[in-house]
Parts: C-alpha cells; structure tokens; sequence
C-alpha cells in the first residue's frame, strides 16, 4: 500500500524489517531492543553540523616509542597497546606502557598515537597535560616522577618532557612504565 502515513492502531506494533526513505518524525520516546544505525550521524539539540555527532569508536592502538636525535626504545609486547574511545572529534586515551629495552636513546621521547591531532591554530589544536613516569633506572632508588606532555596540532605523536632539565629531554631506561589518561580533539 503507498500512504503518506503508516501507523499502528491503538499503539500496536509493527513486526519484521521496516524501511523508510525521507524523514521520519517519532512523537515521544523511541525505544529499540536491537540495533539502531544512523550513516549520517545523530544532530543533539539541533539540526546544524555542529550538532551532529557522527563517529563513535573504541579500539586499542599498539603504540611505540621513538627518540627525536638517535637511539632506539622498545616496549614490552605485552604492555604496548593504548584503549582509546573517539566519540566525535574527542579522543581519550587510557594505557600503562612499559619499556622492555633501550638502546643509547638521545633527544625527546614521543610515543605514537591513534589519531592525529587537529590542524589548526596552534592555541586551539594542541593539548597537553600531566602523565605519571616510573623512573625504574634509580635501583633501589626508583621512584615516580610526574612529567610534562604535549601534543601538537596536527601530528600523531605524544611528546613526553622532562621538566626538571634545561632541554626537557627524558632518557628513559629498561623497565620505565608510563601511565596515561588524557583526551585530544582531532579534524
């Protein structure tokens, strides 16, 4: 039957597959029991682009670690991944990685990311905050240390900084873990 209007009398229901082409209006609450998918997004509280959220994803990214002047430093396999959750343009991160071996690493250290950052104004792309470093290399003497981290617009690299030295270089050692919890925005 071709009808402007399909409904259900008397609030019943319909069974099976539905299809609808166009725009539907649903008065009240819509309730699924099973999936619902929407390609084109979901618009919250407004119908303009800005509204839209349009990626959703969760995942985990096997992360490695790389010197900025020279030198190697690999992660332990079994502690190398990063859970991320991207909902929109916000990316957050959570991850304990841990270094497994190093060989005469020199400069900044970066450890890679899942996404890359938004290309932007510097004051608006970038993003930066605090991570926890166990500094293992100090024996019996090891300890915890908070570290400065940055992430510049556009690029997919972490930049971990030591703070505490003239060039904010970090040499990191057999055994370091980090400990990560932050967000970014992407394009």
């Amino acid at each position: 039957q071709t009808s402007d209007t399909v409904s259900a009398a008397n609030g019943g229901t319909f069974a099976g597959n539905v299809a609808m082409s166009g725009n539907a209006t649903v008065g009240g609450t819509l309730g699924s029991t099973g999936l619902i998918t929407a390609s084109a997004g979901v618009a919250i509280g407004g119908t303009s682009s800005p509204n839209t959220l349009d990626d959703y994803e969760e995942g985990v990214h096997q992360t490695a670690i790389t010197m900025s002047s020279s030198g190697t430093v690999t992660l332990n396999t079994s502690y190398d991944s990063l859970s991320y959750t991207k909902v929109g343009r916000l990316v957050t991160i959570t991850g304990h990685p841990r270094i497994a071996s190093v060989s005469s690493p020199v400069g900044s250290m970066y450890l890679s990311l899942p996404f890359t950052a938004k290309n932007g104004q510097q004051d608006e792309s970038r993003s930066g905050g605090v991570l926890n470093y166990y500094d293992n290399s100090g024996g019996s003497g090891s300890y915890y240390k908070l570290l400065a981290m940055q992430i510049n617009q556009n690029s997919n690299l972490l930049s971990i900084n030591n703070t505490h030295t003239a060039n904010f270089n970090l040499t990191p050692a057999a055994s370091d873990e980090i400990y990560l919890n932050f967000c970014y925005i992407t394009d």
